[in-house]
């Protein structure tokens, strides 16, 4: 197991916890802060290197682990269940709000645009799996909708745990 030193601003520190495996749950949920984030800006696989090396330059992540994120986000996207969504062939909305009213906002992780078909990705790095994350992607699946997208698919994907979720 990698440690990861992750710089993390004052406010969204939490107190420490370990897990039943000793590392730290500060450390894991850091990692899956950072790799969201990550995520976050990175269109194409090409991107990963540029992205991460950015990363290094503001400071949220020692040079010594840029290495490794950058062949793990490698590694995870390229994985043939997700790799379309990464390629140059589609359209890529990361973090883009979609205004539900004047007081309602909600901002999928991905939304892949191919042609006539949307697909909608919520990325999650935890262990848990909990039925309001479907619920989630399915409200921002309907939201797609009511722009005017009919054929839409939405994801949990599980990233660390490299597993899939499709949502109705």
């Amino acid at each position: 197991s990698v440690a990861y030193d992750i710089v993390i601003p004052s406010q969204k520190r939490l107190k420490q916890r370990t897990t039943a495996a000793g590392v730290s749950g500060n450390a894991m949920r850091n990692k899956g802060i950072l790799m969201h984030e990550i995520l976050s800006l990175i269109y194409t696989v090409q991107d990963v290197d540029k992205v991460v090396q950015q990363f290094v330059r503001e400071g949220k992540l020692m040079k010594r682990q840029a290495c490794n994120i950058a062949q793990e986000l490698t590694s995870l996207i390229t994985t043939p269940e997700v790799q379309h969504w990464f390629s140059t062939d589609v359209q890529v909305l990361n973090e883009t709000d979609i205004i539900i009213s004047d007081t309602s906002v909600s901002r999928p992780d991905r939304i892949v645009i191919d042609g006539d078909r949307v697909v909608v990705i919520d990325y999650k790095f935890g262990n848990i799996e909990k039925k309001s994350y479907c619920t989630q992607v399915s409200r921002y699946m309907n939201y797609l909708r009511l722009m005017g997208y009919e054929h839409v698919d939405g994801y949990i994907w599980y990233v660390t745990k490299s597993k899939l979720l499709p949502v109705d």
